[in-house]
């Protein structure tokens, strides 16, 4: 099977998302490709055509109509099943896809069933660990406005996380980044996040001693100072 054979949906999938988004579809294919020779009896077809088209319903969307338009699972489920009819693609190839993309996201009903499907969620969900997902996570806080750490009444950076803060970096790396590698379906994919999430760790850790050493060497010497004033 050679990658001239996908040139056409490639080229489909770049005109439709943007660079970012594009980014993240081939490292998912890359990450989905990995994982082909870690199962048995998988449609390789249906896995590459799935992570290819997995992301083709992200639209942009204002906060207004944010909570009326389905969801990009869902709406990718169905653009990727009408581009590969239109495409020629024997039509239950076109539904194991859809049926792969419907079920892709963290949060998608139904969860998924088949082989493919599963290896596309763990594919998708590894671009969430180590230091891509850490700094995909910086991109998207940065994007919303999002703080990185969130301070207690004495100005030190809060570390926790807990459900009920404000939202900030730290709190979705504790509440959701840092419990990754209990989401994954097959074996080869958690044996991967586990290894980067102490990756993804190793840097929160740094990164909270880091604010919170420059925040009490500043209040040592702000003390000294209005002493000497």
């Amino acid at each position: 099977m050679s990658p001239e054979k996908y040139q056409d949906i490639a080229e489909y999938v770049q005109a439709e998302l943007n660079a970012k988004d594009c980014l993240h579809t081939y490292r998912v294919l890359n990450y989905a490709l990995q994982l082909i020779g870690t199962e048995d009896n998988v449609n390789v077809e249906v896995v590459i055509l799935s992570a290819l088209l997995h992301d083709i319903g992200r639209i942009k969307k204002s906060a207004k109509d944010s909570k009326n338009v389905p969801s990009h699972a869902q709406t990718g489920s169905e653009k990727a099943y009408e581009l590969l009819i239109e495409k020629g693609y024997p039509e239950e190839i076109a539904k194991q896809v859809s049926e792969s993309v419907l079920s892709h996201s963290k949060n998608s009903k139904p969860k998924p069933q088949t082989i493919e499907a599963k290896i596309l969620f763990d594919a998708d969900k590894l671009d969430m660990t180590g230091a891509i997902g850490t700094a995909r996570a910086i991109q998207l806080a940065g994007a919303t406005g999002v703080p990185l750490y969130l301070t207690d009444k004495a100005g030190f950076p809060i570390k926790e996380g807990k459900k009920k803060e404000a939202p900030s970096l730290f709190k979705d790396y504790q509440q959701e980044l840092k419990k990754m590698t209990k989401v994954f379906h097959t074996a080869k994919a958690q044996k991967i996040a586990i290894k980067h999430q102490k990756t993804m760790d190793s840097y929160f850790e740094k990164l909270h001693k880091e604010v919170d050493k420059n925040h009490k060497n500043g209040m040592k010497l702000l003390h000294k100072y209005c002493k000497e004033a």
